[in-house]
């Protein structure tokens, strides 16, 4: 029965079904790093799975740890970058440049305190390290390099770039005292109630 089980896990595994492709990968751990084609950043991640990016996707591939994004502004390179193309657009996204180099403001906000702010990168067709990659901010302006690349190495088009946002202030976790406390008191309820049944 185990070596049935076995062989049917590992079929539909080489279908593609059961466990995804891992998402939401260190951009340094990818071919090639491009952890520094958007400054200044705390942190940036790619996709190995998806496609294009949406509020689905990118809560569904679990980007820097959050499920809980929230789609805000989208300024399409097709269209000229300079101008947001969909969104409400609270951060006040401004994109100069064009398709491989420029700079990026948010002249909505005045900080990003209590604020995780998300800038993806979408390219139109297969490109290296992937084809949607991710950069959290860590301050209101800075400058862009395409992150996406060809087999070849040379420089791929952005397609659009994307701001989503989440609240960072987060709840308070309860220490670990407290959990071992309740878990005491849920044992005790456990025998008194076996203590009463017998």
């Amino acid at each position: 029965m185990i070596k049935k089980l076995v062989s049917i896990a590992a079929a539909t595994a080489a279908l593609g079904y059961g466990a995804a492709n891992a998402a939401a990968v260190n951009c340094s751990d990818g071919t090639p790093d491009v952890s520094g084609n958007v400054t200044p950043t705390s942190a940036c991640q790619y996709s190995n799975s998806a496609t294009n990016d949406s509020e689905a996707v990118v809560n569904s591939e679990m980007f820097f740890g959050y499920d809980d994004w929230t789609f805000d502004a989208k300024d399409e390179a097709d269209n000229g970058f300079g101008a947001v193309d969909e969104g409400p657009d609270t951060v006040g996204l401004i994109i100069e440049g064009d398709s491989e180099f420029g700079s990026w403001e948010l002249t909505g906000l005045s900080s990003l305190d209590g604020l995780d702010v998300m800038l993806v990168f979408k390219d139109g067709q297969t490109a290296l390290p992937g084809v949607v990659v991710a950069y959290l901010v860590s301050s209101l302006s800075g400058e862009y390099t395409s992150p996406f690349y060809k087999a070849t190495g040379a420089l791929k088009d952005i397609s659009h770039i994307s701001v989503y946002l989440r609240d960072s202030v987060s709840e308070v976790p309860l220490p670990a005292a407290a959990w071992l406390m309740i878990a005491g008191l849920g044992g005790l309820g456990f025998a008194g109630r076996r203590k009463k049944a017998a």
